[in-house]
């Protein structure tokens, strides 16, 4: 029988943990108000098409004429694609309106609800399946 190196296997099971804690915290929407919706309006100043989950940052002008970036979350990128936005749907430079879920800590941004791309596009994202919070 092979002799098993208790070393070993406790630095497996904490790197087993930390993955574990590191998917579970990927897939939390804790970051966003889903109790609320915002809608921006401005223009894609950078757009990661990446897995796991795109990133659209909009530059929007305040009503004091100040530019705020906003970076807004998106889905996997195939799930994007199959509602209709695809990685050539919008690039830097365009105009969009979005609807989102803002931050809870008031930051700019948020996770995408709708996007109204070029041309009147109307994409709408799927309802995430997570659970209710606790009232």
């Amino acid at each position: 029988m092979a002799k098993i190196d208790l070393k070993v296997l406790a630095i497996a099971g904490v790197a087993a943990a930390a993955i574990a804690t590191t998917a579970a915290a990927h897939h939390s929407y804790a970051a966003f108000d889903r109790t609320k919706t915002v809608t921006i309006s401005g223009v894609i100043s950078e757009l990661e098409w990446t897995n796991p989950h795109i990133w659209v940052f909009v530059n929007v002008q305040g009503p004091d004429k100040k530019v705020v970036r906003h970076p807004v979350e998106g889905d996997a990128p195939g799930n994007m694609t199959r509602r209709g936005w695809t990685r050539s749907a919008a690039k830097v430079g365009d105009k969009v309106t979005l609807v989102i879920n803002p931050m809870q800590n008031g930051e700019p941004g948020g996770h995408y609800v709708t996007a109204i791309l070029p041309g009147n596009k109307k994409i709408e994202r799927a309802a995430p399946e997570v659970a209710a919070a606790p009232k």
